[in-house]
């Protein structure tokens, strides 16, 4: 009747004549009497007799529908109780109503739920506290910033990997922190203190598809490319290191150890897989996920009292952004040392192995990143003004030229992104010299 006749002037319809019909209608309403401050609850209502239909909604303090539908006399009400003197009320024509107030309304200022979730959507309550100071602007500030965090670990747990572990342990990297808050449609329900701390309620609507965009466009238009290093079975720590340090060497940006250490420890206790976990890695800033699996065996040849160890390294580089594994790189090498640590430190400052980490920098495509890789070349002199010879023709045609090793007989030089292949069509048209390969960036130089 009110929808039907709303754009009348107030007062032109006269409710009190319905109450003549109203006499017997009963309402009844029953609810939780102890309740958590920003929780969702659900309230029943009764009504006699079973013809009346819909009943309008009015709260105080919380977030409700404004008609509930009837069936059989019966409806469930959900409402979110925004302060200690939340109150619903529901009415028929304004005639006759019955109301609902929680007993005692307690604070839960670490409250972190999901309130419902759909296939394209869900809302997440999160509660954020700060240190309570004097200056209120930036208190609010960091409590809505930790609310926020908690949020967006929660919302990447729903919509990234599709479970509803919490991965509150995961860093969150600024930078991803100030392009998804965009995605995310908040309101503070509640603020106060409580247990000397400053707290917010924060209830955020997220879209699913806006959430995924928002990381993939952050991460694609990010100043730096990062990558993530994570390792298994790496027992006598040598290989991740060598890695990483070859890594760095080509140019490419990691996440923070520290980091890395964070997300291996949420990794240990999920036990999600590597293109799961790649996703997850994304809230750290990181383009790529470099998941490395070593398996090395070592023999001890006691007649020649060494150690022959064997060591196979496989590699995946992950795309954080979709989960799919772009690429897949092995390294297998065997060598000899007095001990297993020397026998596998051969194999890391081999060129074999420089190589390979080269290769595994070359196959990460960052949007508005070039890695570098570092090549090092080796030249066996006839004579001594040979290596100069061979020098000035290098620095004429390269920018950046390193010289390692300089000696009578023997020139090695580094050079950023000249692979072995260039290199060669390079020295084929060196008339000066006579360059002879003597194996893989090995060569002889003479007249």
């Amino acid at each position: 009747l009110f929808s039907m006749v709303n754009d009348l002037p107030p007062g032109s319809v006269d409710v009190d004549k319905l109450t003549p019909f109203l006499n017997d209608v009963k309402i009844s309403i029953k609810g939780p009497q102890d309740v958590l401050l920003g929780e969702q609850v659900k309230l029943e209502i009764f009504v006699e007799p079973t013809q009346v239909k819909s009943l309008w909604v009015f709260g105080e303090q919380v977030e409700a529908q404004d008609l509930v539908t009837l069936s059989d006399g019966n409806a469930v009400l959900s409402v979110l109780v925004k302060s200690s003197t939340s109150k619903v009320t529901v009415s028929l024509a304004g005639m006759v109503n019955a109301t609902w107030a929680p007993g005692s309304v307690r604070v839960n200022p670490d409250i972190l739920k999901t309130v419902y979730k759909t296939d394209a959507e869900l809302k997440i309550l999160a509660g954020g506290t700060a240190k309570i100071i004097s200056d209120q602007k930036l208190m609010r500030e960091n409590a809505l910033k930790d609310a926020l965090v908690k949020t967006i670990k929660k919302a990447a747990s729903e919509l990234l990997i599709g479970s509803e572990r919490e991965l509150l342990d995961v860093p969150l990297d600024e930078y991803i922190l100030t392009k998804v808050i965009g995605a995310i449609d908040y309101e503070i329900s509640a603020t106060g203190e409580y247990a000397g701390l400053y707290y917010v309620l924060v209830s955020s609507k997220i879209k699913k598809y806006d959430f995924e965009n928002y990381i993939k466009e952050a991460l694609k238009n990010a100043p730096v490319g990062f990558a993530l290093v994570l390792t298994e079975g790496d027992k006598l720590g040598y290989i991740e290191p060598a890695i990483i340090d070859g890594l760095l060497s080509s140019g490419i940006k990691l996440v923070s150890k520290d980091f890395s250490r964070k997300i291996l420890e949420a990794q240990v206790k999920s036990n999600l897989p590597p293109t799961v976990l790649a996703k997850v890695t994304a809230l750290s800033a990181a383009r790529y996920l470099i998941y490395v699996i070593v398996n090395s065996a070592a023999t001890y040849l006691p007649d020649y009292k060494v150690y022959s160890v064997r060591t196979l390294i496989t590699t995946q580089i992950i795309d954080t952004i979709t989960g799919n594994i772009l690429d897949t790189l092995r390294f297998e090498e065997v060598n000899t040392g007095a001990t297993e640590q020397a026998a596998l430190s051969k194999t890391t400052s081999g060129q074999k192995f420089k190589e390979y980490v080269d290769a595994v920098a070359s196959s990460l495509r960052f949007e508005n990143a070039q890695p570098i890789a570092v090549y090092k070349y080796t030249f066996v002199l006839e004579r001594v003004i040979y290596g100069s010879i061979l020098l000035d023709y290098l620095n004429a045609n390269y920018d950046k030229v390193r010289v390692v090793e300089k000696t009578d007989t023997k020139l090695i030089v580094e050079i950023e992104n000249v692979p072995m292949a260039d290199m060669e069509k390079f020295l084929s048209t060196v008339d000066a010299l006579k360059i002879k390969k003597i194996s893989d960036f090995n060569y002889q130089v003479t007249k």
